[in-house]
Order: C-alpha cells, then sequence, then structure tokens
C-alpha cells in the first residue's frame, strides 16, 4: 500500500511548483477539505480508491484522485478557466512520490455543478495516477 502522505506530498508540490494554477486558486488547494471561511476560488483534493496491480516482483499502484474547484461567479466560465490551468499540471504530468516512479496520469471524468442562489461553481475532476515501486 502506498504512502497516502507521500502522495498528497506530491500533488501539492506539483500545485505549488505551478505560478499559473498558484495564482488561479487564490483561495488555495487544501488536502480532503478547505478551512471554514476559505476565500474563492480554492481547490480541494483527495484519495478516492487505491487498487493494486502486482507483476510477479513489481507494485503497480493505480490511484484515483478527486479534485473538487469552487468558484463564486455569476457563470461557469472561472471555474471552467481554473480547470484548464489545474489540467494542464496533472494531467500526464510525472507526480513525484516518495519510494515511486510516476507512470501516467489519465483524466476519467468531469462534473460541473452549481449552486443557483449562491453562485458558487463546482468543478469536480478525477484522475488516475498509475505509479510503480521504485
Amino acid at each position: 500500500m502506498i504512502s497516502v502522505k507521500n502522495l498528497f506530498a506530491g500533488i501539492y508540490a506539483a500545485f505549488a511548483a505551478d505560478s499559473t494554477l498558484v495564482a488561479s486558486l487564490t483561495g488555495g488547494m487544501h488536502k480532503m477539505v478547505a478551512p471554514q471561511g476559505t476565500d474563492f476560488p480554492y481547490a480541494v483534493f483527495t484519495l478516492v480508491t487505491e487498487a493494486q496491480n502486482d507483476t510477479m516482483d513489481i507494485r503497480h499502484p493505480e490511484l484515483l484522485i478527486q479534485f473538487n474547484i469552487y468558484s463564486e461567479s455569476a457563470t461557469c466560465d472561472a471555474v471552467l478557466d481554473i480547470y484548464e490551468d489545474l489540467d494542464t499540471v496533472y494531467r500526464d504530468t510525472a507526480l513525484t512520490v516518495t519510494g515511486y516512479s510516476h507512470k501516467a496520469t489519465v483524466f476519467e471524468m468531469g462534473l460541473l455543478l452549481a449552486d443557483e442562489p449562491e453562485g458558487v461553481f463546482q468543478y469536480t475532476v478525477r484522475y488516475r495516477v498509475k505509479l510503480e515501486k521504485s
């Protein structure tokens, strides 16, 4: 089983290293849940599932990572723009995860939601991350 702590460190490091995504998410990128009162726009990431595909003596973890992007806006354009910045960072980009080498990050799905009375848009995105034990 992979260290979720190391995985989360790799995800956050990729965010912190990209000035465009950092500038887009002025409320930051948070693990699991954002603190109460976090300013918009912000994102939250979490591990949805973890599977282990072993071949001979090699471990091949596959992890489903979910990002939820939140933006307060009159239209969904702002949250979609942030998604494009996030996708540039995470799709097919090698994550640095201690003890593992990165094989692939593949887009799985996206879901756009709106809270009409509040004017908050949410874009949920999932990526499948494939690693190999070093």
